[in-house]
């Protein structure tokens, strides 16, 4: 293994309460009850089985001992009755004589999953029903009791297939094929659940490849996933689904992880209970990254991409266990069909294990050992146990907690391209501790990961998490933990979805029969929309305005067509009632609300010295300002003490259910809220103000490839403007293409007070030079080793009006351009001779 993976140390030391800090990283508050239980549904314990498995069904000696050594559950393996009857008779859709069998239940692999390749199982006017009744034939009679996988996903991927049933290219043939196999998967799904002798067997389906929902006005769920429901999902069990993040060493990445996955699994879940009342559960069979520029030979760098996503997707899971059947990261086992000369014996990038001898040959005599992807399981092989509350105020913070005996862990990821400064709350006191072990992984784009493992003596207040880092805290206690109170999330929908958006029209949506109390109520809103538009409507709870915030899990998604996500909107509980309407409008038009669900967390009682409110800063929106807001809402509902102090501000003052203190400048601020009628309603905390930094920009130019990569830090969203093009992201590093021999580069953020980056980027091959490009009277332009003529250039302005012609017969390679009587603003400056012909962009000041 060549990855860094580095052993526990002990720490004696005296730790200052946080560990490897970062300055200027953004701050999250993360609130832990180690006392308070939480249940997802009727689920608290972490159902390992759901989780924690490999894409490989094989049982040689070394993935035995991977399985025992890592708590590794279940799998997923190509194999079924179509493939084998494709085997014994040669052809697609002829079947083997039935062998004499009992009805006796038979015993399934449980936690297992097998599939066919569409063109095992699948031709274009395909007996469905005689495909069904071999089904069953072949799990019955055919193979030994026992053998069959719980889960039977007939094809793999197959509507992106149906395009091979047919000749040419045509959407209404296209449309025809895939309607035929989602009848396929109908009719075997209802044959095999009413034979009583396959009762521990589910038929899922239809393993979405590219779940872009969004696409041509959601004409793509319409078209797959909504289609294969109406179709087929009366005989579904649950609902499969693919989900990938692209990672691009040299470009951009696309990812699924955060709000874009969220989005997608919340639209099947309200169309299933649109249609049958209640939530089918999902299927992620294959999910992980797609690792693009690596090249063509075995990588363990690329290797190692995906584990970022697949942690991040992986406790975005965690939050759906009461209505998810399993989910496989895509690792797979050995994959020897992939080692041929014709890929120059060269592993398949996924696998878990690589030969000692890449390049070579492999025979049974080959050794074999662990891939970069064994770190995925070395992080989460110990974690188990009931889950407890815990809480962040950042979405871009995932957190999960469990407790097991005298153990306690705590899953931190960062989805966010900056450092995250994590303050960890605990709500109850923490006695009889013993140690942590912090386990960190790193994944980074150009260098192999690193997982640290370290055990500390103190327990951090803090500690650092830079992008895409996952970190497990395995906390020792000297005696078990005991719970005295639960905190219980039950999920509300109704029967809308695609809900089209008109300007200053609200949209209505009924949330009846709604439990409700003491505890927390969050909205989530899936939309699909045009960059160019809002992501914050107006939502009022019952006639009450909540507010809704500017930020959501994972990325801006500006490198897609279209923004496709879940944006969380916390509200306080004490506003739900039995019967609820929630409305949502927004200011502008197109696209639509995809999804809306209600998430209600509710104590089982009054917390005891625990979370009294839901707080919240927002930073001052420049150095220097006073702007910046401290919020709570309360979880009990009442009138509350709330004292502020910090940084010049001494309040106290009472409020009823909600607070905000604004025109608060950047520092620390402690908060303590208490009820003047009842002692155990109490709570402190320490919150922090931030202020933006200034816009710091580096800059690396590749001349050969006419590249420059931009590093970028001060702000959470950055719009470059290079020559004629701009551009909008929230990357920490980008590259960028640079077309001409002359170059402009601005770079700004939404702020203006963090300043501006200019830059101009020659290449040797450059005719012409102007500059500056932002100019207050005069313009330079230079002519490099060219003849000396007369020259043209022409000054325009955006609206299109030439506001300069002029023809110059040159004598010297300098021309200087008097500007000082246009008026402020943008103007295109076109330059040509007889040897040029050159466009820019200045602006006049």
């Amino acid at each position: 293994m060549r990855f860094v993976l580095k052993h526990p140390l002990l720490l004696f030391t005296l730790l200052l309460g946080s560990i490897s800090l970062e300055l200027m990283a953004q701050n999250t508050s993360v609130q832990i009850d180690n006392r308070c239980e939480r249940y997802i549904g009727n689920e608290s314990e972490l159902d390992r089985t759901k989780y924690f498995s490999i894409h490989d069904a094989s049982n040689d000696t070394e993935a035995v001992k991977f399985r025992n050594d890592y708590n590794v559950t279940g799998g997923r393996q190509f194999w079924g009755p179509h493939a084998r009857a494709k085997q014994v008779t040669g052809e697609v859709g002829a079947y083997p004589s039935a062998k004499s069998g009992d009805d006796n239940l038979r015993e399934v692999k449980k936690g297992y999953v097998s599939t066919q390749h569409p063109r095992d199982a699948f031709i274009d006017g395909l007996d469905v029903n005689a495909a069904a009744d071999w089904a069953v034939e072949y799990f019955k009679n055919d193979i030994n009791n026992g053998d069959a996988q719980e889960f039977f996903e007939l094809m793999n991927e197959p509507f992106v297939h149906a395009k091979d049933f047919y000749s040419g290219w045509s959407v209404s043939e296209n449309n025809r094929i895939k309607k035929q196999m989602a009848e396929f998967y109908g009719a075997v799904g209802k044959r095999i659940h009413e034979t009583p002798a396959l009762a521990n067997m589910k038929v899922i389906g239809y393993s979405s490849a590219w779940p872009s929902m969004e696409l041509n006005d959601f004409g793509h769920w319409k078209e797959n996933m909504m289609m294969f429901m109406d179709v087929a999902g009366d005989n579904m069990y649950g609902f499969s689904t693919h989900l990938y993040d692209g990672i691009n060493v040299t470009g951009q990445d696309t990812k699924r992880s955060g709000s874009n996955s969220e989005a997608i699994l919340d639209l099947i879940e309200t169309y299933s209970f649109a249609k049958w009342g209640i939530v089918k559960p999902h299927a992620i069979t294959e999910y992980g990254a797609i690792e693009k520029g690596y090249g063509d030979d075995y990588s363990e760098i690329a290797s190692a991409q995906t584990m970022t996503s697949i942690n991040h997707i992986l406790l975005s899971l965690l939050d759906r266990q009461d209505r998810i059947t399993c989910s496989i990261p895509f690792i797979t086992g050995k994959a020897t069909w992939h080692i041929t000369e014709a890929n120059n014996y060269q592993p398949y990038t996924p696998v878990l294990w690589i030969p000692k001898n890449i390049g070579q040959p492999i025979d049974s005599n080959t050794e074999w050992e662990y891939s970069p992807r064994i770190l995925f399981y070395e992080l989460w092989k110990d974690v188990k146990g009931k889950r407890i509350f815990i809480k962040s105020d950042n979405p871009d913070v995932q957190t999960h907690a469990f407790v097991d005996g005298n153990k306690m862990f705590i899953a931190l990821s960062n989805l966010d391209d900056n450092t995250q400064l994590v303050n960890l709350t605990m709500m109850s006191s923490v006695s009889n501790f013993v140690d942590v072990k912090i386990k960190s992984l790193k994944v980074y784009k150009d260098q192999l990961p690193e997982l640290d493992t370290k055990i500390h003596t103190t327990a951090p207040s803090s500690l650092s998490l830079i992008k895409d880092e996952t970190v497990i805290l395995e906390y020792s206690f000297s005696s078990d933990i005991k719970f005295n109170n639960a905190i219980r999330t039950k999920n509300y929908y109704t029967t809308k979805h695609l809900q089209a958006i008109t300007a200053n029209t609200p949209i209505a949506f009924n949330f009846n029969g709604v439990t409700s109390g003491i505890g927390f109520a969050t909205l989530r809103l899936g939309i699909g929309r045009k960059h160019n538009v809002s992501k914050r409507p107006v939502i009022k709870v019952n006639d009450k305005v909540v507010e809704v915030p500017g930020n959501w899990k994972g990325y801006d998604q500006t490198d897609r067509d279209d923004f496709f996500g879940m944006i969380e909107v916390p509200f306080s509980s004490s506003l739900l009632k039995e019967n609820n309407i929630v409305s949502v409008e927004f200011p502008d038009n197109g696209g639509s609300v995809s999804s809306l669900i209600l998430s209600v967390e509710t104590y089982d009682k009054v917390p005891s010295g625990g979370a009294v409110a839901m707080l919240k800063t927002t930073s001052v929106s420049c150095k220097g300002k006073s702007n910046g807001t401290i919020s709570a809402i309360s979880i009990v509902s009442g009138t509350y003490n709330i004292k502020i102090t910090g940084d010049g501000v001494n309040i106290l003052q009472t409020f009823t259910d909600n607070f905000t203190l604004e025109n608060l400048k950047a520092g620390t601020y402690t908060v303590t809220i208490t009820s003047p009628t009842d002692v155990s309603l109490s709570m402190s905390a320490k919150l922090i103000i931030n202020e933006p930094e200034s816009l710091s920009v580096f800059s690396k130019v590749n001349h050969s490839k006419k590249l420059v990569t931009l590093n970028l830090k001060g702000s959470d969203i950055y719009r470059i403007e290079v020559n004629d093009s701009i551009l909008v992201t929230d990357k920490s590093s980008i590259i960028l293409n640079l077309q001409s021999d002359y170059n402009t580069v601005r770079v700004s953020t939404d702020k203006d007070c963090q300043g501006v980056y200019n830059e101009t980027i020659i290449f040797s091959n450059a005719k012409v030079l102007v500059f500056p490009t932002i100019v207050e009277e005069i313009l330079t332009i230079a002519l490099l080793n060219i003849p000396k003529e007369p020259i043209a250039y022409k000054v325009v302005s955006m609206t299109g009006e030439l506001v300069l012609d002029r023809i110059i017969d040159l004598k010297e390679q300098m021309l200087n351009v008097n500007l000082n009587g246009l008026s402020s603003g943008v103007y295109f400056l076109h330059i040509t001779n007889s040897n040029i012909n050159i466009k820019t962009k200045i602006i006049k000041k």
